[in-house]
């Protein structure tokens, strides 16, 4: 039931979202993944595996910066929805071999980074997934811990 209520939220909140896109049609358009016809926000927060499912369900991937054009659109974004002050996760991981980190599951190899400073570093052995700092740098982290979600088209 509780899960339902989060689902039922979503899909109110989504929908505020587009709406309000499409009345600003006159502000700057992104001309990236990052149309704000095409993104949904999560209300709560989840693992990296729970929002990988949770986008891949909606037809949509979990967020994925995959050059310094995409990143510089999503951050006019975040600013725009006021995005800014979280952490959210990345689609990339290396979970395939522990090394490589790669976009979705069994997806490309990075051809964009952003790491913050001294990242990916896998403190404790166990950090295989990634998040987007506050900063907009990257952070590899824990799959099990829980951030908010960005799914996109």
């Amino acid at each position: 039931m509780k899960q339902l209520a989060h689902l039922l939220l979503l899909i109110i909140v989504t929908q505020i979202y587009v709406l309000e896109a499409k009345n600003n049609k006159d502000e700057t358009e992104y001309d990236s993944a990052f149309s704000r016809d095409g993104i949904v926000f999560s209300v709560g927060k989840m693992n990296w595996f729970a929002a990988y499912g949770f986008c891949t369900q909606l037809g949509m991937e979990l967020l994925t910066l995959e050059s310094s054009v995409d990143n510089r659109e999503f951050q006019k974004m975040a600013q725009h929805y006021k995005l800014q002050n979280k952490n959210y996760w990345l689609a990339a991981n290396r979970l395939e071999d522990n090394t490589t980190f790669r976009w979705g599951l069994r997806g490309r190899p990075l051809s964009f980074e952003n790491w913050q400073l001294g990242q990916p570093d896998n403190k404790g052995g166990n950090q295989r997934c990634s998040r987007l700092y506050v900063d907009h740098q990257w952070d590899d982290v824990d799959c099990f811990t829980e951030f908010p979600v960005i799914c996109h088209y």
